[in-house]
């Protein structure tokens, strides 16, 4: 057994001088205690680690595991998200560099605002994986004036999330609900590992789910779930949608730069009531000689990104058969598919360092990280440049 270190009065004195700019691990070795120790005395005293110590350590952490994070690298990663929880969620040491340096606010500019429940979401995405069968979300009419988080009227069956500092568990919603004859689940926040949090707690409700639902849901479904690409499309709402689209005035652009929210409002059949004000670049491609595409086509060198910028020109050469087969000087994006296929690539390349291959090949550098990580990637490198 562990005992609670005693602090006097000097050593709360030195830890305040010296707190600042030193590991907490190395703090422990001076004061003779474990990190946790140091922690929580910092936390009673309000003492808090300068900007410069923060940098410095995520820039260490973040080479340890083959990432510069650059100004750009970080703006790329954060123009996935849509809003800032998502983004800290998604990539939390990218996201911590962004605010300790101060980009932050422009990282994020194209962020929309609001107050969305991060867990709710994720808890709503993995029923409707487990539960195939309609869920009203944050629904006002059952229990009124109540909210429930998550209905499905089909069984009956409600899911209340009960987060810390947000809202506590309401007993008078539980009663409504059992007079409604709604089975009322409370997932409570435990963690911010909200994924493993929510699982662990769907595990423990299993048996009620499967009986009012007559499903037979195993724990071993619950483990393998991952929040899907359609997790966070609840935050785009119709007058948040009209305030990305008015940025723009030009529909090309909007679709190059947007093509999540494009793709959103296609299926709702709503593109000209939000695109109406945008300009459109119609181009009559049958009038155009083989040669003036020939010139286009040329200009690439992969058909993904001749897609990617030249749509309108893709489709019409896919719907024209007799010269569909332009589009064979065209490469696909390279797959790769063994370890042989990837040092061929890097020998290639003539890469010395991690950062040339994304700069030169982002396609290989997002392969790499994905399936080998960047500490087999500086192996492979080191190899390659001592031959």
């Amino acid at each position: 057994m562990v005992l609670k270190k005693q602090w006097t009065k000097d050593e709360e004195i030195k830890l305040t001088e010296i707190f600042q700019n030193i590991r907490n691990c190395e703090l422990a070795e001076i004061f003779k205690t474990t990190s946790s120790s140091i922690a929580a005395k910092a936390r009673s005293l309000k003492l808090r680690k300068t900007v410069e110590h923060k940098s410095k350590n995520i820039g260490n952490r973040n080479k340890m595991v083959g990432r510069d994070l650059s100004f750009d690298f970080v703006k790329e990663i954060a123009l996935s998200c849509k809003m800032r929880a998502e983004f800290q969620k998604k990539d939390p040491s990218a996201y911590t560099t962004a605010r300790v340096n101060g980009w932050l606010n422009d990282i994020c500019c194209h962020m929309i605002k609001g107050n969305y429940s991060i867990p709710q979401l994720i808890l709503k995405d993995f029923l409707s994986q487990i539960i195939n069968s309609e869920i009203h979300y944050n629904d006002r009419k059952v229990i009124k004036p109540k909210e429930i988080d998550i209905w499905m009227p089909e069984y009956n069956l409600a899911f209340e999330y009960d987060g810390k500092g947000w809202h506590i568990e309401d007993n008078n919603k539980v009663e409504l609900c059992k007079c409604k004859n709604i089975t009322l689940i409370v997932i409570k926040e435990n963690s911010r590992n909200y994924e493993d949090d929510i699982k662990n707690q769907l595990i423990e409700n299993l048996a009620k789910i499967n009986n009012v639902t007559n499903l037979k849901i195993t724990k071993e479904n619950i483990l393998s779930l991952n929040t899907t690409s359609q997790c966070f499309d609840k935050i785009l709402d119709e007058d948040s949608i009209m305030v990305i689209c008015k940025k723009y005035t030009d529909l090309r652009q909007f679709r190059t730069e947007k093509l999540g929210i494009y793709a959103k409002i296609v299926k709702m059949k709503k593109l000209d009531f939000f695109t109406k004000h945008m300009k459109r670049n119609h181009i009559d491609w049958s009038k155009k000689q083989i040669e003036e595409i020939n010139d286009i086509i040329k200009k690439y060198n992969y058909l993904g990104d001749f897609i990617k910028q030249q749509r309108g020109l893709y489709i019409y050469l896919r719907r024209n058969k007799n010269i569909t087969h332009l589009l064979s000087v065209l490469k696909s994006k390279l797959i790769y598919r063994n370890l042989d296929d990837l040092i061929m690539e890097l020998k290639n390349g003539n890469f010395k360092k991690i950062c040339q291959i994304r700069k030169n090949n982002i396609h290989l550098y997002e392969y790499l990280i994905r399936t080998i990580g960047g500490t087999e990637m500086k192996k492979i490198i080191a190899n390659n440049t001592s031959v």
